[in-house]
């Protein structure tokens, strides 16, 4: 059973292969002209500022409005076709989905209805800005040698900034896990709880026990909210020192 389903899967996968790749293409486009800033800046130190011409300042400027257009289309075009492979591989998927919830099992019980939600979740994920990290990824070694080339100094400026940034990320990753499975933990006992309390709500209003399960509910809820607000305190803490690095490498760079 678990062969079949990694086989529908990967049929599901294969079928867009075609848009994978033209989101590939999209965003190799999208990174050739993210360099449109920085090479705007460079001309214009090197040509408009010792020169004083206001028809090349003009000329650059029209050039770099006309490129960040282009960038605005192109990744406009490739969320578009990201959102349009989540919906195809929805329609590919969600029959067997729920034909899959609705079989009983040997045990005489019906299929998970999470299964519905993780189709909605990866549907969700293809169209949000997940994907596309993962297409341009492979263009930072590139900006990185790039640096290089111009001066060693800039190339190591680069990493070093790029390895803060990661330690960053890996500690926001780890200060946040626990917190954030123990909400998860919470959320779903408190699903459970509001479950079987709607299942069973005449037994507990015939026993007068509505005021004792509301009081468990709002502990069980305090717990979810504050696990829940010290993994979002600290995401956005570190997120905020994240943002303050990445001003500060840019100035950097310029200044070395």
């Amino acid at each position: 059973m678990r062969a079949g389903k990694n086989d529908l899967m990967r049929a599901a996968l294969i079928s867009c292969g075609t848009g994978f790749v033209a989101v590939a293409l999209f965003s190799a486009v999208v990174n050739i002209l993210m360099l449109t800033g920085s090479i705007y800046m460079l001309q214009v130190y090197d040509r408009v500022l010792p020169s004083h011409s206001i028809p090349t300042l003009m000329s650059l400027s029209v050039v770099a409005v006309a490129l960040y257009l282009l960038l605005g289309v192109f990744d406009w075009l490739r969320t578009r076709l990201l959102a349009r492979i989540g919906i195809a591989l929805d329609r590919t998927l969600s029959t067997p989905t729920v034909a899959a919830i609705i079989r009983v099992s040997p045990q005489g019980k019906p299929g998970d209805m999470h299964l519905l939600r993780d189709l909605d979740s990866v549907r969700s994920f293809l169209s949000g800005p997940g994907p596309t990290t993962f297409f341009d990824l492979p263009w930072i070694p590139l900006y990185g040698a790039l640096c290089f080339l111009l001066h060693p100094y800039l190339g190591w400026t680069l990493v070093a900034g790029a390895v803060v940034l990661a330690i960053l990320a890996l500690l926001t990753e780890v200060l946040t896990r626990r917190p954030s499975a123990e909400a998860a933990r919470i959320g779903a006992g408190r699903t459970a709880m509001i479950e079987a309390a709607r299942r069973n709500g005449e037994v507990i209003a015939a026993l007068g026990m509505e005021r004792r399960m509301l009081a468990a509910f709002a502990r069980v809820n305090d717990g979810y909210i504050a696990n829940g607000l010290t993994a979002a305190e600290i995401g956005s803490g570190l997120g905020a020192v994240s943002r303050v690095v990445r001003f500060l490498l840019q100035s950097a760079l310029l200044g070395v």
